[in-house]
């Protein structure tokens, strides 16, 4: 992401047309008859204080009306290129948010010139176009200011010719790529409009953050539903530790692939699993005491809350897989709050890298510190968290939202926040109908890497408007010279 950029406003250019009005107006005002007059006013012995003051006064009267006509020329271009500037990023705006829609681009960089632009100037032209592929929002103009008091000069007019281009600042634009790990809460409480709400602010952000050209720098975007488990699907052995099918009475069967939190030593970490650091299986206990527990094994495998269409996605930049993921979301179950926020960090963390397809491999910590060219940081790494209650579940048991427990899992969250922060990661927090509860408010506040990283919203447009102005955030517009 870079910060906004104003293009080069040339003084030079500037001093050079003042020298040259000025330049112009004393050529003019000392050639012919006028030297004539004013050769003639020396040579006179007669009324010299009166001749000489009536000549001092013209040329007083000619410099100001000249400068006049240059401030309101000076004052049409400034507003010229700040009208030029505003049209070409809502434009670009508009290209984010309505999925690269030129004509809505276009018509929205006309209607802010049109609001933006000087009134006193003529003949006023302006032409906007995409480019880039699309990605950026071109701008040129053309104008004149009439000069009345240059015109004695034989200056009828100045011209206003500016220009601007809005890029967006992500991706190859901005030499930086983005890797987001979205914590998306689809427990029984979000059941109804909540949910509705939910797919379309995570789409609005999938929509915006990934950008088409991924030849160079990359935008990708992990999912991790969660509800009182999270669903890891085929990776459920990898992350276990429990093998791919056992025998219990002489029937084969499969390890149920919803998984809960991590115990011991790396429960807040983003160590790799392993021995000593595999998650919780389906009952919630690991290691050997899990792989000989029945109860973490089914005929099929599969998981209920959440269900097989709502398991986990790594990182991607297939906005249609993540879409078609996101639509497929629906609500049920308590809140294990602890295992989704840890499951945002394990999705975009290196460490975890030999789990996932090539193409889903997160990038290397020491990445968000690379700078490039114009001071940028080569990579991004975010987490986004969405719930709208109470974390209150543990190894797949709920419990109160005002017990011990549910203390514990939020200081348990904050904690993994903190370690998540620590290792470089940009931490948003969005909650969502809280009802002014304290709890998930102070964890979620806690999360987050800062105030302005925190999102408290009541209502589906709130939280529609928070996942898009992350999304602008992390994906913001600069202007280009």
């Amino acid at each position: 992401m870079c910060s906004l950029e104003q293009p080069s406003r040339s003084k030079v250019a500037i001093r050079a047309m003042a020298g040259a009005i000025w330049n112009a107006a004393s050529a003019s005002w000392i050639t012919g008859r006028r030297w004539n007059l004013i050769t003639g006013f020396v040579r006179s012995r007669s009324g010299n204080i009166a001749m000489v003051f009536g000549l001092t006064i013209a040329i007083v009267f000619g410099a100001a009306g000249a400068a006049i006509d240059y401030g309101r020329w000076l004052r049409a271009r400034s507003q010229t290129q700040n009208a030029v500037d505003a049209a070409v990023l809502a434009a670009g705006r508009v290209l984010q948010t309505s999925g690269g829609n030129a004509s809505a681009a276009l018509s929205a960089a006309h209607s802010y010139y049109d609001q933006l632009k000087p009134q006193n100037s003529s003949g006023d032209k302006v032409t906007f176009s995409l480019s880039q592929d699309g990605s950026a929002v071109e701008a040129a103009t053309d104008a004149v200011i009439v000069t009345p008091f240059l015109s004695t000069l034989g200056i009828d007019n100045l011209p206003v010719k500016t220009a601007a281009k809005a890029v967006r600042a992500v991706g190859g634009n901005a030499e930086t790529s983005i890797e987001i790990g979205l914590m998306l809460d689809i427990t029984g409480s979000m059941s109804g409009d909540k949910i509705t709400d939910l797919k379309l602010a995570a789409k609005d952000l999938v929509n915006i953050v990934v950008w088409d050209n991924q030849s160079e720098y990359t935008s990708k975007v992990a999912l991790a539903p969660f509800a009182p488990r999270v669903n890891v699907g085929g990776y459920v052995s990898a992350v276990t530790g429990l093998p791919s099918s056992k025998k219990f009475s002489g029937k084969t069967r499969k390890p149920i692939e919803c998984v809960t939190e991590r115990t011991g030593t790396h429960a807040f970490t983003d160590e790799a699993p392993g021995t000593g650091s595999y998650l919780g299986a389906y009952t919630g206990n690991t290691g050997s005491s899990a792989i000989g527990d029945d109860d973490n094994y089914s005929s099929t495998g599969n998981c209920s809350q959440p269900s097989a269409s709502e398991m986990i996605v790594p990182l991607t930049n297939d906005k249609a897989v993540l879409t078609s993921r996101i639509n497929d979301l629906s609500a049920s179950g308590s809140t294990a709050g602890q295992l989704g926020t840890a499951w945002a960090w394990y999705l975009i963390s290196p460490k975890w890298a030999d789990i996932w397809p090539d193409e889903s491999r997160p990038a290397a910590y020491s990445e968000l510190t690379t700078v490039g060219s114009h001071g940028q940081p080569k990579l991004q790494k975010i987490a986004i968290l969405m719930t709208d209650g109470v974390y209150n579940t543990k190894g797949g048991d709920q419990y109160g939202d005002s017990s011990s427990t549910a203390v514990t899992l939020s200081n348990n969250s904050i904690q993994i926040c903190e370690n998540m922060k620590a290792a470089g990661v940009i931490v948003y927090a969005v909650g969502f109908d809280l009802g002014g509860s304290y709890l998930p408010i102070k964890t979620l506040s806690k999360c987050a890497s800062s105030p302005e990283h925190f999102y408290n919203t009541t209502t589906g447009d709130q939280l529609r408007q928070a996942f898009r102005d992350i999304a602008l955030k992390i994906s913001t517009l600069r202007l280009a010279s």
